[in-house]
């Protein structure tokens, strides 16, 4: 994984979910691409939907102190294309 410059998710939402394992540490995200694990630049891209309250959740269940957060989002970028689902959508719906 480390040879990779980016790791990009380029369209999608939060249903996928994925299993990443570091030094037998099992991490599970449904937004965060897998790179900024790491330490690689990691987008959530255009066409991507981020439901903001899902992204929170991923946040706080892939990383359990603000210090190892901190360390990981550095990495991670946000396309002005991709889509932002806010509270008050969800609660339209």
């Amino acid at each position: 994984m480390r040879n990779y410059s980016f790791v990009c998710r380029w369209a999608g939402g939060n249903n996928a979910g994925h299993t990443i394992y570091i030094d037998s540490k099992k991490y599970k995200t449904h937004l965060i691409p897998s790179g900024v694990f790491y330490g690689i630049t990691s987008a959530i891209g255009p066409g991507c939907v981020v439901n903001i309250n899902s992204f929170f959740k991923d946040i706080l269940r892939a990383f359990e102190n603000i210090k190892i957060m901190k360390t990981y989002m550095e990495y991670l970028l946000f396309s002005r294309c991709a889509l932002l689902q806010t509270i008050i959508f969800c609660l339209i719906k």
